[in-house]
C-alpha cells in the first residue's frame, strides 16, 4: 500500500473543493480548565470524526504539532499540523505549512474561529472543542519555547524540587482525598480501556501529588501505548529519580530505551 507524506491533493483537497465558503463560529462555550492530556485526547476524538472517507489510523504529538495518518480506501495519507505562534491572539490549524488547506482558523480577539467547511465537524460545538483543545496546546508550547524549557532543565527541577525532598523523608506524604479520586478514576478508565482519559486523570492526581512514583510510572507505560514516547520517556525518568532502587527500576530504564529508539 502506497503511503503518502504531507499530501493535501487528495483527502482534506477533495474536502475543501466541496465548500463554497468557510464556516464562522463565534464560541459561546469552550472548554475550560483543560490539560495537556486532556487537550490530547480532544484532538483525537476530533480527528476520528473529521470524515466518513477516511479512518484515523494513528496520532502522534510532537512538540510543535501532531502527526495523523488516515487510512482511505486506495492510500495511507499522513499530514502534519504545526502550531503557529501570533502571540498568543490567533490559532491556526493548518495540515501543511505550505497548504491553504487547514483544519480551523480563529481570531481570539475578535472572538471567532473558522473551519474549511461544513464537512470537517457537522456539529459547530466540535469546532470549538478542537479550536480551544489546538490553543491550549500551541500556548502550552509557547511557554516551554519562551522559558527555553529542555527535558533535561525540566527533569532537574524536578530532581531538586520533588524527588530530593520525597526520597530524604523518613515519612513518605499521605496522598490528599482529591488526589486519591483522580487516582480511582484513572484506573477505572484503564479497566475500561480508556487509555487517553486515563492518563489525563493520572496527570490530575500528579498535579497535586507529583511525589507519587507509581502514578509516574503508570502514566508512562500509558502513553508509550498511546505512541507518546516523548512524554513516556519524561514520566519514567521522573519515576526513576523517585525510587531509584524500586524493584521496577531496570524494567523502567529499559522502557526508556525502547521508546528513545521509537521518538
Amino acid at each position: 500500500m502506497k503511503q503518502l507524506l504531507f499530501v493535501c491533493t487528495s483527502f482534506f483537497a477533495a474536502i475543501l473543493l466541496s465548500c463554497a465558503k468557510p464556516l464562522y463560529i463565534k464560541p459561546e462555550q469552550e472548554p475550560t480548565g483543560l490539560n495537556d492530556s486532556e487537550a490530547k485526547q480532544i484532538i483525537r476524538e476530533s480527528l476520528k470524526n473529521i470524515s466518513r472517507a477516511s479512518v484515523l489510523k494513528d496520532v502522534k504529538f510532537l512538540p510543535n504539532g501532531f502527526k495523523a495518518t488516515f487510512d482511505g480506501t486506495q492510500v495511507v495519507e499522513t499530514y502534519t499540523c504545526f502550531y503557529k505562534y501570533s502571540q498568543g491572539k490567533k490559532i491556526e490549524a493548518k495540515m501543511h505549512p505550505m497548504a491553504d488547506s487547514y483544519l480551523v482558523e480563529g481570531d481570539i480577539e475578535a472572538g471567532n474561529y473558522t473551519q474549511a467547511c461544513k464537512q470537517m465537524w457537522k456539529d459547530p460545538q466540535a469546532t470549538i472543542r478542537f479550536a480551544s483543545a489546538w490553543r491550549h496546546l500551541q500556548a502550552s508550547a509557547l511557554r516551554r519555547t519562551a522559558l527555553g524549557q529542555s527535558d533535561a532543565d525540566e527533569l532537574a527541577k524536578f530532581k531538586t524540587e520533588v524527588a530530593a525532598p520525597y526520597r530524604s523523608s523518613p515519612a513518605k506524604p499521605l496522598m490528599s482525598e482529591e488526589a486519591r479520586r483522580y487516582r480511582v478514576l484513572a484506573e477505572a478508565a484503564f479497566e475500561r480501556k480508556q487509555f487517553e482519559r486515563s492518563v489525563s486523570y493520572y496527570e490530575n492526581a500528579l498535579a497535586i501529588a507529583p511525589w507519587w512514583p507509581e502514578g509516574h510510572y503508570n502514566r508512562a507505560l500509558l502513553l508509550g501505548e498511546l505512541g507518546e514516547y516523548a512524554d513516556a520517556v519524561s514520566e519514567m525518568k521522573k519515576f526513576l529519580t523517585l525510587v531509584p532502587e524500586g524493584k521496577e527500576a531496570r524494567q523502567a530504564q529499559d522502557k526508556i530505551y525502547v521508546w528513545e529508539a521509537e521518538r
